[in-house]
């Protein structure tokens, strides 16, 4: 499950409805929301009907953050399971202030998202002396809007790995690049080594943490993220931006080699194209591509992604530089990867 948020703190319009339809198309397949705004409650509801309705004509789940107080504001009881249903959601995400007993009784109707980091073993042992229904329980990690404040990524691998071994599904939040939420637009990630980073970076790093449930907490992806996200999702490759224009890149398809290096990509048509490309001889940064060319060339043709940096060798030239922003993909290509290049927009 791989999910993305629109929020109820404006009317909805067609243009969230094309986002929306786009974020299916390239393969996601929940939203989440939140019912803990300071909207009138009629107007509220009216958004959240508006969006429930959306995500079940595009087959989308919808995973709405609730608070018993917000609950009261809209004039539902926590106990009023009827009123609940009515709201279509697909599940909740319940605040710190709904009691084990309310916790407990809603379980045995709604799927219910439970905060991850006051999750302990008592706590579990008391929902069981409640008779929660377990299989309607999973937790959610909290995304976190001020620098510096995200989780470390060491203590959530290890609440992870106890939540997993309690037979628990984990979700966590990566930030968008697109329209940065929260009070201090400084992004919404889990953890904090996300906060400014590569969106598909950062979820194929929560994946290869074993999270099956990752949501984009902001409110939008930048276009040039959504096509990153979408060429994986659908090739299983990724897509590089190039700091300036190099047709001879951009205008075919690439692969990774099925040997995987250490320390570099190696395109695998390289040396089959024998492309017609010059550089400078310069010592290789993150992110360079170098072309073996000439007399002096170690292998004639190879064609190399710098995941490190090495130093100037003779015959080796520099024809491209991926940008920054990209770099942190480059260790997460995998064998036989397709790569495909495009010059960066903003260039």
């Amino acid at each position: 499950m791989i999910g993305f948020s629109v929020y109820l703190d404006h009317e909805l319009t067609a243009a969230d409805h094309d986002y929306m339809l786009r974020m299916r198309n390239a393969g996601f397949s929940g939203v989440f929301t939140s019912l803990r705004l300071e909207v009138a409650p009629a107007e509220l509801l009216a958004r959240l009907q508006e969006l429930t309705k959306w995500c079940s004509d595009l087959g989308l789940t919808c995973l709405t953050d609730v608070s018993a107080a917000a609950l009261a504001r809209l004039g539902i009881a926590t106990s009023d399971r009827d009123a609940l249903a009515a709201l279509h959601v697909t599940s909740f995400r319940l605040g710190a202030d709904f009691s084990l007993p309310q916790i407990a009784e809603l379980s045995a109707q709604f799927v219910l998202y439970l905060n991850a980091n006051l999750m302990t073993s008592t706590y579990l042992d008391e929902l069981k002396s409640y008779s929660a229904n377990l299989a309607n329980i999973a937790v959610a990690h909290e995304s976190y809007p001020r620098p510096a404040t995200g989780l470390d990524t060491e203590w959530f691998l290890r609440q992870n790995a106890w939540l997993k071994q309690a037979g628990l599904k984990v979700l966590a939040f990566v930030a968008g690049d697109g329209c940065l939420s929260g009070p201090l637009k400084q992004g919404l990630p889990t953890l904090e080594q996300d906060r400014y980073r590569n969106p598909l970076a950062a979820i194929l790093c929560m994946k290869s943490m074993g999270l099956t449930e990752i949501y984009i907490a902001d409110c939008r992806l930048s276009e040039t993220s959504l096509a990153q996200l979408e060429y994986y999702q659908k090739q299983h490759g990724f897509l590089l931006h190039l700091a300036q224009a190099v047709p001879a890149l951009s205008e075919v398809a690439w692969h990774q080699r099925s040997d995987v290096a250490r320390d570099v990509v190696r395109l695998a048509e390289g040396p089959s194209r024998q492309l017609e490309l010059t550089g400078p001889v310069l010592a290789r940064s993150v992110g360079a591509i170098t072309l073996d060319q000439g007399a002096a060339a170690p292998l004639p043709g190879e064609l190399e992604i710098m995941k490190v940096a090495w130093p100037a060798v003779a015959g080796v030239v520099t024809v491209a530089q991926v940008i920054a922003y990209d770099l942190p993909l480059l260790g997460l290509i995998g064998a036989s990867a397709p790569i495909k290049f495009a010059t960066n927009k903003n260039s």
